[in-house]
């Protein structure tokens, strides 16, 4: 995954004093942002971060804002225990009070219900509601979420427990916190899954620095897990792929769904993070924080795939990998423990590359149940090595300025020190087990010739261009070079003047192994 900081800004007041981010979100159509900082609510161009409006009619600090589902109203709420509802227009249309200050407001998903929620009580209204019926609960209240069906709604609270609510605000679940740790530890953040497979599931994070998991009914569904942080904020992301959370650690952190793995971690702040959320197209995130620092990072998922023949393994998500045999559309998907940085395959060897462990898998096709993956080994590694590619019994990995070969019991059998260039690209061809033939591209247009078994190498070629992928014809008489600029071009090996033909805007490659 890719980040980078599209606009950043911090917030002052008339006076020049810093406010604190305590809550944003974006609107349905992900072109504007609310922020909740200081006494007045912000709306900000998401494109450029302009300041469009300053709307004014809370008295003291806001603690939250909301978007309706629709983008019709927004609502915000804070310290002067007030609720306003806007329009479209940005215009104050509607206020209610509750007896503390509020700390959070949050629309339903599906409908034009708000809930409310102060200090020590909360409310679900909707535009037509004319007298508010507040309902007491045990404990300060810190932070609430609804469900992707809009029929449920958890509150955290600051004893441990979660209260779940109807529509209606009649309690249908309370959970609290097992074992005389857990007794005490605030809930700051929670979320509800997306509804997959017919599970929904309910993230709560405490204070103790846990994650942990249940369904509607309250039973545990998934181990409780140990994220060594307290989370101000949490949600899933990317249709429930992930968990993304932020709070008194200062940075910004995506999780497996099951919060196993620590996957990647976004930036790292000067402060707490109140607010972090994706943008509804998941290309953007934005991070609010105690120092008032207000920014908007684009994301992307960079594509990861390697093809052999009919094979081609990819990435479909940081922890899920695909296998495909293009002529018989046979398929199977493998979910791996933590982020996939590399993948390759070679005839039936799958090889993927996790954060600390390369594991090698071996694809078999049943003949009812269709295509399988087991795993032959896990195998240790150094974190700042790259998986380069895979053969029929070894790995190639690069560290610093060395190719080295692996067998699959993890014991290093050969390495080529390339001390003048560094590796683009390495491409694994054919031959017998254990003296296969292979290709290394260098940054700077160099294409050497090497087999596993032999401690040179000789020079195929020079391009002059930094080479990100090689594909050798069946024949092995020409060679396709794809460059860091999308440009391809093929070679011959076997003409005095090797350049054919070339092309432009590409974004992979492979030959034709039945038609040359």
């Amino acid at each position: 995954m890719k980040s980078s900081v599209v606009w950043r800004e911090e917030i002052v007041d008339e006076l020049g004093v810093k406010q604190c981010v305590y809550d944003a979100c974006f609107d349905p159509e992900g072109s504007r942002i609310l922020v909740a900082a200081g006494t007045q609510v912000l709306v900000y161009n998401v494109k450029d971060g302009s300041l469009l409006h300053s709307l004014k009619a809370h008295k003291d600090l806001i603690y939250s804002v909301s978007y309706a589902f629709n983008g019709k109203t927004f609502a915000s709420g804070g310290a002067d225990k007030n609720v306003f509802i806007w329009n479209q227009e940005f215009e104050s249309i509607r206020k209610f009070g509750h007896g503390d200050a509020i700390q959070c407001v949050r629309y339903n998903p599906v409908s034009n219900m708000l809930a409310s929620c102060s200090t020590s009580d909360f409310t679900i209204s909707t535009p037509d509601t004319k007298s508010l019926e507040k309902h007491k609960t045990e404990s300060r209240i810190n932070c609430c979420a609804w469900n992707s069906a809009g029929t449920c709604l958890a509150i955290g609270m600051a004893n441990g427990t979660v209260t779940v609510r109807d529509i209606k605000c009649v309690e249908k679940l309370v959970v609290r916190a097992e074992g005389p740790s857990n007794t005490d530890h605030p809930v700051w953040a929670l979320a509800w899954s997306p509804v997959n497979q017919n599970k929904e599931i309910l993230c709560i994070s405490d204070w103790g620095g846990k994650l942990m998991f249940y369904n509607i009914t309250g039973h545990v569904v998934l181990p409780e897990r140990n994220i060594k942080t307290e989370l101000l904020t949490l949600m899933y992301y990317r249709d429930g792929y992930y968990l993304l959370g932020a709070g008194c650690n200062k940075s910004v952190s995506i999780w497996s769904s099951n919060g196993a793995s620590q996957l990647v971690t976004l930036d790292s702040f000067d402060s707490w993070i109140w607010a972090c959320v994706p943008s509804p197209d998941n290309c953007s995130i934005l991070v609010g924080c105690q120092d008032a620092t207000l920014t908007l990072y684009g994301v992307e998922f960079s594509p990861l795939y390697h093809v052999h023949r009919e094979m081609v393994v990819s990435r479909v998500n940081l922890t899920e990998v695909r296998v495909s045999n293009v002529m018989s559309s046979s398929m199977v998907n493998i979910k791996c423990s933590d982020c996939v940085h590399a993948v390759f395959i070679y005839k039936n060897k799958l090889g993927v590359q996790m954060n600390d462990k390369v594991v090698v898998y071996e694809i078999y096709q049943a003949e009812i149940t269709g295509m399988h993956a087991r795993i032959l080994k896990k195998i240790r590694h150094n974190p700042k090595a790259k998986l380069r590619g895979i053969c029929a019994t070894h790995f190639l990995m690069e560290e610093e300025d060395r190719l080295e070969c692996y067998n699959f019991e993890g014991n290093m059998e050969r390495e080529w020190h390339f001390p003048q260039a560094k590796i683009s690209c390495v491409r694994v061809i054919d031959g017998v087990p254990g003296k296969e033939c292979f290709l290394v591209a260098f940054h700077t247009g160099l294409v050497m010739k090497l087999f596993l078994h032999i401690s040179f190498g000789s020079e195929l070629l020079n391009a002059g261009k930094y080479i990100t992928e090689l594909h050798l014809n069946e024949s092995g008489e020409q060679l396709a070079c794809m460059t860091n600029t999308r440009l391809l071009y093929v070679y011959s090996l076997m003409k005095d003047t090797p350049q054919l033909y070339h092309e432009m805007y590409v974004d992979s490659v492979a030959w034709n192994s039945q038609a040359q």
